[in-house]
């Protein structure tokens, strides 16, 4: 699958993160983006292209929006999505990457 990277983009600015992936295509907030961004953002490229766009992004708000409804706080709820919680788990295995 090919992967589009776009870089210092504003749609990542405007949400105020690193980057936000839509299907193949990840638009980074920066020029030249750390390993374990890159990689966590790959692992939502999978995702995307398993589910769809549509199939993903359904179930991505659904899960935030269910982790939100059980009382969680905005973060927990993020970190608590399971799209969230396996591009984490491919992070984490990059030396150095934030957790």
């Amino acid at each position: 699958m090919l992967i589009t990277n776009k870089y210092n983009h504003w749609l990542p600015k405007l949400f105020k993160v690193g980057a936000v992936t839509i299907g193949s295509t990840i638009y980074y907030a920066i020029n030249n983006p750390p390993l374990w961004l890159r990689v966590h953002e790959e692992v939502h490229v999978v995702q995307y292209d398993e589910y769809g766009v549509l199939g993903y992004l359904f179930k991505y708000v659904s899960d935030y929006l269910k982790n939100r409804f059980k009382g969680m706080k905005h973060q927990e709820a993020y970190r608590n999505i399971p799209f969230e919680i396996e591009a984490f788990a491919a992070q984490a295995k990059i030396p150095n990457s934030p957790q």
